[in-house]
């Protein structure tokens, strides 16, 4: 304010309340408690380059020396590594090292589906079975938060976690 002007009398107004009950600052401070973060992988933009590609897989380098990804879809590949684990791998395998070989060989075959990679050189299987070892891992650890969450086994049953399917496998 400019000096020698005179303030006006603030005047107060009953606060507005929404259809949900809230007062216009409660809903204010609700809006600014939630996060705005990215949503689930869902393999959506990763099918739309496959198709803008002709319906071919899409290119991915490893190097020989680390087995590190390279190229401009390597993020996309890392998102369908863990995609794949969540959707495909078996819950009650509890560690990576007792995972059937046929199910490790289903994933990298799904993941082969989308992305060109030979699994016939030794470090791009090695390299791929690694990342899906660490994948699995993660997500069994997230598995394991979630359960712990709850008293009983029949609640955590009765809450399974948002990537678990109700099914038995």
């Amino acid at each position: 304010m400019a000096p020698g002007q005179k303030r006006s009398p603030h005047v107060t107004q009953p606060p507005i309340v929404d259809i949900e009950g809230l007062t216009s600052n409660e809903a204010i401070n609700n809006l600014s408690n939630k996060r705005n973060v990215r949503g689930k992988t869902r393999g959506i933009n990763r099918d739309r380059l496959i198709e803008a590609n002709g319906g071919n897989p899409l290119p991915i380098t490893l190097n020989l020396s680390d087995g590190k990804q390279t190229g401009k879809y390597c993020e996309k590949l890392s998102n369908e590594i863990g995609l794949t684990v969540k959707q495909h791998a078996p819950v009650r395998v509890e560690t990576w090292k007792q995972m059937p070989q046929h199910e490790i060989n289903a994933m990298l075959d799904r993941v082969k589906e989308k992305f060109a990679l030979d699994l016939t050189q030794d470090h791009v299987r090695k390299s791929l079975e690694k990342q899906l070892s660490d994948r699995f891992q993660n997500w069994r650890s997230d598995l394991q938060k979630h359960f712990k969450k709850f008293q009983t086994v029949e609640e955590a049953k009765r809450n399974p976690h948002e990537t678990v399917s109700n099914k038995e496998d």
